[in-house]
């Protein structure tokens, strides 16, 4: 079994991050790049991990995952990613593959290593950017 560790994707930025009107953050900057892009339809059930560029939580519900130079897809995760907007939290994850799938299980993890909350991810649905103007 392959162990694939991902870094410091949490959050951009600890200021990127402000508390809604519940006790759930949010990562702004994660937030504003998915208010930007729309659903294509398109759901994959796997991406392959040397895809992922990047992997943010947007809230403790959603992940973005950048696969590409501006190429993205939204996963709702099931059950909530506690602690995942967290600057100082990172995601750590298990494979026997090399792709990251359905049913796979995300760990969030604080920087001694305690697991802060555990998720399993939705399918992958792709996102494109919003048309600049309405036709």
């Amino acid at each position: 079994m392959r162990k694939f560790m991902v870094v410091g994707v949490a959050a951009v930025a600890a200021a990127a991050c402000a508390t809604t009107a519940g006790s759930e953050r949010v990562n702004k900057a994660a937030a504003q790049t998915l208010a930007e892009h729309q659903p294509t339809g398109k759901t994959e059930r796997c991406i392959s991990t040397s895809r992922i560029s990047q992997m943010t939580a947007v809230d403790e519900n959603t992940l973005l995952f950048r696969t590409g130079v501006n190429d993205y897809y939204v996963n709702k995760v099931k059950g909530r990613c506690n602690g995942a907007t967290l600057a100082s939290n990172r995601f750590e994850y298990r494979v026997s593959t090399a792709q990251l799938c359905s049913i796979d299980i995300i760990n969030v993890v604080d920087s001694s290593g305690f697991i802060n909350g555990t998720c399993s991810l939705g399918v992958f649905e792709e996102l494109e950017p919003k048309s600049e103007a309405a036709e």
